[in-house]
């Protein structure tokens, strides 16, 4: 099979992130530019006459939103991956950037945009203590700000568009979170307590036009999120919508009069409910003329126009401007044209159990000789290809989950010979809050457990070849790789971490300051370090705690400025393979953070872990030259023809 090129699945995208601003008159998109991204703006009539604004290699935004003014556009930037974010404005009509948040080591973020305040926004931030973010509101045309709301502890807002806080949200003792309702200034009173077992599937959404009630995604009582409307004067609630089995994920709200209009399940693949007979028309066009899984994401005020997109598992997204007046679809871009014609292959959705009973929605992906999959489990009859060399990908959160739709990661390893099983493992949102809640304190337990019972599963179906097992993943997923090759040390045949946490004690211990407010969902979720039982157990789920049993080789990488795990933890565990003399690989980025974001330093981890699979397993590889590896970049270990004595 020819090799795709790596830059063709993991470079800057050709153009992405189209959108409209409020009024319609505007349209905005992202484009690849010097290998990174630029901001680029015009009208809607003339769209593909748009001209660049803002961006580049290094200054490129990654995400963007209009102000109601239809002037102005927010994106966020930080510094290398600090993630001390800052809000900037852009003036599209002037060119002129502006950083709004202009402190320095603050951390912020857009908390609302409302249409009767076209010119202002309101901003949280931390500038007056590291752990609580106040309420700011700033004028985008000026860039006045001035404090409106001091935090005295909570952990979100929910205002109206008034900019008038309704509720604020706060950490009650194991893991449970309470609203409360603002009634006079400086006087709250209960409006709703969410147990703990309903923390991460109960969550109000947003305030009504009338300001008298909010809806939310609420499991209370029962498994599944189903969406429901709350009174603010008197607390009763009404359900709105509920689907037997599946969690509502994901509301469509009218963006000017914030009448509810739809919602979406995501079980399998991504599902469209209509509220009205309206609203099930766009749906029904918008599906039956692309087919895959639909996206909206953008619409001006008066619904006249909106952007969408359509994810397949075989293709690169598209987007499209849909005039919903005449019901018709106008395609705009692909997001990776090059792709069009490559051998992507498809990607099969599967239900594997877990030893104690669990159901894993999954994802399998093979190369393009047989065997041809016939349901659930792989028919005996393999064929020239099976079993095939299998990457285990790991999702991070640990709280989010994988879907079906183009993986750039899955078709480079397919492309290079790997099957390719991604798992859903419990702890994974989506399920249900019994799926989720079976992860609780189940990191490197259970959770660990599943992602075993799923390449047993491989293996006995003849997918997966036991001696070419890899497992790979990012943050939890990095976790994950290592305490695979930690607890399972003769399973898999190598590892590839990005940014794991190797000490789980330390990584709850230097949160970030403003996750403090979350103390008690960690210690739920993961475990307590603040008493001698939680450390016992962490210390005992902690990878560093048996580093001692790696054997097989590993590559990992880091970001410098990561705020969320050391790079102690990084530097420990390559001290410890470099003097075991383990094989491994080791990629410190200086200037990134949890998640690499510049162009450069995603060719090159990819680069790299191609170059490390190859040399273990003797899979195909594209030529690459260590000397190419950006001055950046620091590479140690004994592998790949590195210095071993050179740390």
């Amino acid at each position: 099979m020819t090799l795709i090129p790596r830059e063709t699945l993991f470079g800057a995208p050709v153009a992405i992130a189209p959108s409209l601003s409020p009024d319609g008159r505007r349209f905005a998109y992202l484009e690849r530019s010097d290998g990174g991204l630029v901001l680029r703006v015009g009208w809607r009539r003339r769209w593909r006459s748009t001209v660049p604004m803002f961006g580049g290699a290094e200054a490129g935004p990654s995400s963007y939103t209009w102000c109601y003014d239809s002037r102005h556009i927010l994106f966020p930037r930080d510094e290398s991956g600090d993630e001390n974010w800052h809000v900037f404005s852009l003036d599209v009509e002037t060119g002129q950037t502006r950083d709004l948040t202009p402190w320095p080591g603050v951390a912020a973020g857009v908390a609302a945009l409302s249409p009767r305040h076209p010119t202002q926004i309101l901003v949280l931030m931390n500038r007056r203590d590291p752990a609580v973010h106040d309420l700011w509101r700033v004028d985008v045309e000026t860039g006045e700000s001035r404090e409106v709301f001091r935090n005295t502890g909570f952990m979100r807002f929910i205002v109206d568009d008034d900019f008038t806080v309704r509720l604020a949200q706060e950490a009650l003792e194991d893991g449970a979170v309470r609203y409360l309702r603002l009634t006079a200034p400086g006087t709250w009173e209960p409006f709703l307590d969410i147990p703990a077992e309903d923390a991460l599937t109960t969550v109000i959404t947003g305030v009504t036009r009338d300001g008298r009630a909010v809806h939310a995604l609420d499991s209370r009582g029962r498994d599944v999120a189903r969406l429901v409307r709350f009174d603010l004067e008197s607390g009763a609630m009404d359900v709105v919508a509920e689907e037997e089995g599946e969690d509502i994920v994901e509301v469509l709200v009218h963006p000017e009069t914030f009448r509810l209009q739809g919602y979406v399940t995501h079980r399998l693949r991504r599902i469209w409910h209509s509220c009205d007979e309206e609203t099930a028309r766009d749906l029904q066009v918008l599906a039956d003329t692309h087919g895959g899984d639909l996206h909206i994401l953008s619409r001006t005020l008066d619904q006249a126009w909106w952007v969408v997109s359509h994810a397949r598992e075989t293709a690169a997204t598209r987007f499209s401007l849909y005039d919903r007046q005449a019901r018709r679809l106008e395609p705009l871009f692909s997001a990776r044209p090059e792709l069009d014609g490559l051998p992507l292959v498809p990607m099969q959705s599967l239900s594997l159990p877990t030893r104690d009973g669990l159901e894993m929605v999954s994802y399998l992906s093979t190369p393009p000789q047989p065997p041809i999959l016939q349901g659930s489990p792989i028919t005996e009859d393999t064929g020239g290809g099976a079993p095939w060399p299998l990457v285990l990908l790991v999702h991070g959160g640990p709280w989010g989950r994988v879907a079906w739709g183009y993986d750039a990661a899955t078709q480079w390893l397919v492309n290079r010979g790997f099957a390719v099983l991604a798992v859903n493992f419990r702890g994974s949102v989506g399920f249900g809050k019994a799926f989720l809640n079976a992860g609780d304190r189940e990191w490197g337990g259970a959770m660990q457990q599943d992602l075993i019972d799923a390449v047993d599963w491989a293996v006995s179906a003849g997918v997966a070849d036991p001696r070419r097992l890899v497992v790979m993943g990012g943050s939890y997923g990095g976790y994950a790789v290592l305490r695979a090759l930690t607890e399972t040390p003769e399973l898999f045949a190598c590892g590839i971490a990005l940014c794991p946490p190797v000490d789980l004690i330390g990584f709850l211990r230097n949160v970030p300051p403003y996750w403090s407010r979350m103390a008690e969902i960690f210690a739920r979720r993961i475990g307590d370090h603040r008493s001698a039982e939680g450390r016992k157990m962490l210390k005992a789920r902690s990878p560093s705690s048996h580093l001692d049993r790696i054997s097989r080789p590993l590559f990992f990488a880091h970001g410098a400025n990561d705020v969320r795990v050391s790079r102690d933890d990084a530097d420990g565990l390559a001290a410890v393979l470099r003097t075991r003399g383990v094989p491994h690989l080791y990629a410190l980025f200086e200037n990134e953070g949890h998640v690499l974001v510049r162009p450069e330093n995603i060719a090159t981890f990819h680069a790299l872990a191609e170059e490390f699979l190859s040399a273990v397993l003797k899979t195909p590889a594209q030529p690459f030259d260590l000397a190419t590896v950006p001055p950046a970049v620091r590479l140690s270990g004994n592998m790949l023809g590195l210095d071993p004595g050179n740390p």
